[in-house]
């Protein structure tokens, strides 16, 4: 290991007691708490919409088990699927948040809380998809089938100017 210089030792000293270095670090320390506080600011009345749909929802989802709406019973589980639909997706929203703010306190290297944020709204992303697909479809399997047809005729139908564009890259 090498000794540290002492002539580098002053000058670090010296650079420490500047006037400017000095204000500029209290300011940028005031500038992450201030950001870190507006956040939190901003993420409360989200998180609490969210709470307040997903409780909504259960109640308007357990009137509509009593049919307590004056709704035709034929449409009522069609009614039922949305409305569960949309307090699951609520739910997921609101847990996501939840983590990513937890999460994001806790972790101080700024590539780190985007890539976690990133993963988080995917993963998010990929259980929406899912709860929206299955009110859609009654048979996941059926539905897979017909996905994949789909994208085999898509992709001999655009093979040439997937191709092309590629190349063209």
């Amino acid at each position: 290991m090498e000794t540290p210089d002492p002539i580098e030792d002053k000058e670090i000293e010296a650079i420490k007691k500047d006037e400017k270095v000095q204000r500029a670090l209290i300011e940028s320390s005031a500038m992450v708490q201030k950001d870190s506080n507006d956040t939190v600011k901003k993420e409360a009345p989200i998180l609490g919409i969210t709470a307040i749909i997903f409780i909504s929802f259960g109640i308007i989802y357990y009137l509509l088990g009593w049919k307590r709406f004056p709704i035709s019973s034929i449409y009522i589980p069609f009614a039922q699927k949305i409305v569960l639909a949309v307090m699951l997706i609520s739910l997921v929203l609101l847990v996501i948040r939840l983590l990513k703010k937890i999460i994001n306190r806790r972790i101080d290297d700024k590539t780190t809380v985007f890539n976690f944020n990133r993963i988080a709204d995917l993963f998010a992303s990929l259980l929406i998809i899912g709860i929206v697909l299955s009110l859609l479809f009654a048979n996941w399997y059926a539905a897979m089938v017909s996905f994949g047809i789909v994208s085999l005729i898509l992709g001999f139908a655009l093979q040439n100017l997937i191709s092309s564009f590629f190349g063209w890259l």
